[in-house]
Order: C-alpha cells, then sequence, then structure tokens
C-alpha cells in the first residue's frame, strides 16, 4: 500500500473513531441527569442503609464502598 494511501486510510479512521466518541455527548439531551454513582450493585444510599446492618461485617463493607465510591457519597458523611 503507497504511503498516501496508507494515510488516507489513518485519518478516515481517526475521524471515524472521533465521531463515535463524540455523538454519544452530542446527542444528550438537557434533561438527561447524571446517573447515581454505583459501587459493586449498590448505590452509595443503598451503602449508607447499610450502615445500620447488625452484621458488623456487612457495617464495615457499606463504610469502604461509601470510601470508594470517594464524594460521590458525600450525603453518608453524617451518618458515618
Amino acid at each position: 500500500m503507497p504511503k498516501s494511501l496508507a494515510m488516507r486510510v489513518f485519518v478516515v479512521l481517526v475521524l471515524l473513531g472521533g465521531v463515535g466518541w463524540l455523538t454519544p455527548a452530542l446527542c444528550r439531551s438537557a434533561d438527561d441527569k447524571p446517573k447515581e454513582a454505583v459501587y459493586k450493585g449498590k448505590t452509595a444510599k443503598q451503602w449508607t442503609q447499610a450502615l445500620q446492618d447488625s452484621d458488623w461485617w456487612n457495617r464495615a463493607l457499606a463504610a469502604k464502598a461509601l470510601g470508594r465510591l470517594g464524594p460521590a457519597a458525600k450525603e453518608a458523611v453524617p451518618a458515618l
């Protein structure tokens, strides 16, 4: 394959990849709300509720999960 043809193919692939990457962002409507953060299938609210569990192990897992969620779990701070 000549260098110029290879370069054209490369440019086309890069442009198509960029369009595929930008399309979801461009198609998002103003009504779309950010999804709630999830860790191991549970939301921050569910992990906060798990802090009240009678089993110490479940409470420890909940505290660790909330730590992993970081700033997304700021509503859990009073319960900690």
